[in-house]
């Protein structure tokens, strides 16, 4: 069996080249020898930066909630997000306090995603605001399956 090459991109656009030969008298049986000049850099991911109108994105993701209740923690403050029903409209209610914020999701029960794609101030650090984006799709109302997803955003230190 001819050797085949296997190209596996690392960090700063490296290249690692993994050769791969069958080889029946390297390895007993009829295995696989494979042979890599690949490094632990080279394992890493890469670092990938964002920003949405010159604010930073510090934090993205999506949780897949079975239930009511959800907890983000960002940068040691807790987020709960807790889904409501009371029969009225769609819409969100951010609570925050000392220790922690509520983010209070009231009918979001929608197969077709809702949420506040316009970023919303949820705090502040060192004079900068902390926004937060949030998308909820709704999988089955009756067992509460949903997806949400955030974006968490940090003001531009030239805001002045």
């Amino acid at each position: 069996m001819p050797a085949v090459a296997v190209f596996v991109f690392g960090p700063a656009w490296g290249v690692a080249l993994y050769s791969v030969r069958h080889d029946s008298r390297r390895t007993g049986n009829s295995g696989l020898n494979i042979n890599s000049d690949l490094d632990s850099k080279a394992l890493n991911m890469f670092e990938v930066n964002a920003s949405i109108n010159g604010w930073e994105v510090v934090g993205s993701g999506f949780l897949h909630v079975s239930g009511t209740f959800a907890r983000i923690v960002f940068d040691d403050m807790p987020i709960d997000i807790k889904f409501e029903s009371d029969g009225d409209g769609a819409r969100y209610e951010f609570s925050p306090s000392d220790k922690d914020i509520t983010l209070t999701l009231y009918n979001f029960d929608s197969q077709t995603p809702q949420g506040k794609i316009d970023p919303v101030v949820i705090a502040a650090s060192n004079e900068r605001d902390i926004k937060m984006t949030f998308i909820v799709q709704t999988l089955n109302k009756e067992l509460n399956l949903r997806i949400f997803s955030y974006t968490f955003l940090l003001e531009p230190e030239n805001h002045g």
